[in-house]
């Protein structure tokens, strides 16, 4: 399940959630540990139930990143709405904590903030997404789609 509820975690006590860090690169997590908006990473781990934490802050404002590996699955996304962002399709729910929920590559990413909201759209901006096509892309998969139309062995 992608959506983590209401789910800011204020940064802990002590301060910094850092020590997985290198394990979770041995493991090949691979995450930016700043964000636009001065965000710095002050949590990184991972959680029972699979999925990757990222949390991001600025002293005042708190970005949570969740990522997840899969498929998302939009039809079960119910109260969220789909957006076109920069040529990507991402999910976005209306509420006071802003949540926005993308899939890129194999994983799908869930980002929950108590930021302003040009802060959370640059750090969304600032994770992965899947390459938009360019034309010769586009052209390139409509001329398969014909040829196979034409020759119903390919």
């Amino acid at each position: 399940d992608p959506v983590r509820g209401n789910a800011v975690p204020a940064p802990p006590p002590g301060g910094f959630d850092l020590g997985e860090v290198p394990a979770l690169l041995d493991r090949g997590w691979r995450f930016p540990t700043a964000l636009p908006g001065r965000l710095e990473l002050f949590a990184a781990h991972t959680a029972p139930a699979g999925y990757l934490y990222l949390g991001y802050s600025d002293g005042l404002s708190v970005v949570s990143v969740f990522v997840d590996s899969g498929v998302l699955d939009g039809e079960k996304l119910r109260g969220w709405h789909a957006q076109r962002y920069d040529g990507h399709t991402i999910w976005m729910r209306n509420s006071a904590e802003q949540g926005t929920i993308w899939a890129s590559g194999d994983h799908v990413y869930t980002v929950f903030a108590d930021a302003p909201a040009d802060t959370v759209d640059a750090a969304v901006a600032a994770l992965p997404h899947e390459p938009v096509p360019n034309l010769w892309n586009r052209l390139g998969r409509g001329a398969h789609r014909l040829l196979s139309w034409v020759n119903p062995f390919e």
